[in-house]
């Protein structure tokens, strides 16, 4: 049976300071968690001042370039979204295992989504995005090449929660449930950052979960939840002796799979955890009677962004002694030596992943 691991990665707010004070080093940090994972499809959010396709572009020549062939990696973005709001999606993928397919209700991809009834009028979600700044999903529509199956693939970002917004979150989810384009296909993947806090699970009673999901992943609804109660929002500071569960405090990111699916399942969901590839360790060689230091495969790249932010602080003449460094090779002894640069130029989010069987 052939897969496909699948990310979704909020950003954070990915804008023109960041493109310009650390792109390079930035797209560099991202491919090499791309890499590593064994990634073939990234979905991301949380892009601003119309950089989704710069971001894209440029990090598709960096997979490439690594993978030394020119043509393997491919990108999509979205339009600007959201009235005022103006954030894009990106698609990245790995063209020798999906490919973009056309139907009567998509073509390749798709953020608009006519009523069946009025095909003027659109859904919103649960506004409409022209006239608040609530986003649509970015559908896009996959060939799973080598097995004759097809997988709808949607990004969405909900809004932030509040009382309030945990009913417009509810009714987001009521609207993306009756999406004639996620009907289509072997399956469909709904990922992104929905912002329902712990507890997140749609079966718990009452849960924050169960009032958002529930018209989506519901005993009724047409999805599976498959992730509840894993936290991927970090925490705004790092603190002295962190712990991961002080780094990782909240919910937000999620997957759902649609339960009417024809020969594509989906397995091994879950928070895909950067900053456990950060730290260097040590092992023991029985031959040589000595221990052996062994580089982490995350940490140099993290410790380039670390270096990016030191040298902006110096140039603004602010103190930076709390910004802890890096070992000589680039690891990470602490994960408090690691978060500051993490959430200061990735993301306030740890990324998610999921496998695709067909």
């Amino acid at each position: 049976m052939a897969q496909a691991n699948i990310i979704t990665w909020n950003l954070g707010g990915f804008r023109q300071k960041e493109a310009l004070s650390s792109g390079l080093q930035y797209v560099q940090f991202v491919a090499t968690v791309i890499e590593r994972s064994g990634a073939d499809l990234i979905g991301f959010c949380g892009i601003f001042d119309n950089l989704a396709a710069p971001f894209g572009t440029t990090l598709i020549n960096e997979l490439n370039n690594r993978a030394q062939k020119p043509n393997k990696w491919r990108e999509q973005a979205s339009p600007q979204l959201g009235l005022s709001r103006n954030e894009q999606y990106s698609f990245v993928w790995n063209s020798e295992k999906l490919q973009p397919a056309k139907t009567s209700l998509t073509d390749y991809f798709q953020s608009v989504y006519p009523l069946p009834d009025e095909p003027k009028e659109r859904y919103g979600f649960p506004r409409l995005d022209g006239q608040s700044t609530d986003m649509p999903p970015f559908l896009a529509y996959f060939e799973l090449l080598g097995a004759s199956k097809f997988l709808p693939v949607a990004i969405f970002h909900a809004p932030e929660w509040s009382e309030y917004q945990a009913l417009l979150i509810r009714m987001a989810c009521l609207n993306l449930a009756q999406l004639a384009a996620f009907n289509q296909g072997n399956g469909c993947l709904l990922m992104g950052t929905f912002n329902v806090p712990l507890d997140d699970d749609v079966n718990t009673p009452d849960s924050n979960g169960a009032v958002a999901f529930g018209p989506l992943a519901g005993a009724s609804g047409p999805y599976t939840q498959l992730l509840a109660r894993q936290p991927n929002r970090l925490a705004d500071n790092a603190e002295v002796a962190m712990t991961m569960e002080q780094a990782l405090v909240q919910t937000a990111d999620n997957f759902f799979f649609r339960k009417a699916a024809n020969g594509v399942s989906v397995s091994n969901a879950k928070v895909l955890n950067v900053f456990e590839g950060v730290f260097g360790s040590f092992t023991y060689n029985s031959q040589q009677e000595d221990w052996q230091w062994h580089t982490a495969p995350l940490g140099p790249a993290l410790s380039a962004l670390q270096a990016v932010i030191a040298n902006v602080q110096d140039e603004e003449d602010t103190d930076n002694d709390d910004l802890m460094t890096a070992q000589p090779d680039g690891s990470y002894a602490k994960l408090e030596d690691a978060f500051p640069p993490y959430r200061a130029l990735v993301s306030a989010y740890m990324p998610l992943m999921v496998t695709v069987n067909y």
